[in-house]
């Protein structure tokens, strides 16, 4: 019987197209990262929705050191359902979300917002990012008009992602500093 050699080191499994035709949202996620993580970096690995990237980290033999990065798509008050219901109760500590979705991150920091779609777009966000039901749709919504045209989930979501500011990002939200702090550890 022929033993399967796992590769050491980290993966991580993200909810977001691997297609790299409008931009390399992998690459996104990478830069992001790195500000936290350079020298423990995970090798990234996308899939194309939240049921491939499930899946996906659930069947893999890569690593026992694995990690899953997905949206909630729900208030921050339903990640344990969400757990549940996706048969990730076992891997819980390894599963994190963007609360509740990838844009909320952004609409998070609206000064990259008004940088890259150069217009005063912040001014629309009247709530917490968190707390936007949506985030897609409403920053679609807001950026309608713009010279910049209007929001592209990876074209305009790769090179926002490189803009963010990871350590805002852990300060609110609570799943981003779990997934650092569980990315750091040896």
């Amino acid at each position: 019987m022929r033993s399967i050699r796992r590769k050491r080191g980290k993966y991580l499994f993200i909810e977001g197209t691997n297609n790299e035709e409008n931009g390399k949202l992998a690459q996104g996620f990478h830069k992001l990262l790195f500000q936290k993580l350079e020298g423990k970096m995970p090798r990234i690995k996308m899939a194309n929705s939240k049921s491939e990237a499930i899946r996906t980290f659930k069947r893999s033999t890569l690593s026992n050191d694995k990690y899953l990065l997905i949206d909630l798509d729900a208030p921050a008050s339903q990640k344990n359902e969400s757990i549940k219901d996706n048969g990730l109760s076992e891997d819980n500590h390894r599963c994190f979300f963007m609360i509740q979705e990838m844009e909320a991150w952004f609409l998070s920091q609206p000064h990259i917002l008004d940088a890259h779609f150069r217009k005063k777009i912040s001014v629309k966000i009247k709530q917490p990012a968190q707390d936007i039901a949506n985030p897609d749709k409403f920053l679609r919504k807001i950026t309608k008009g713009s010279p910049k045209g209007t929001y592209h989930k990876v074209e305009d979501g790769t090179a926002l992602m490189q803009k963010l500011n990871a350590q805002k990002l852990m300060d609110e939200f609570e799943d981003f500093a779990a997934l650092i702090k569980a990315l750091l550890k040896q």
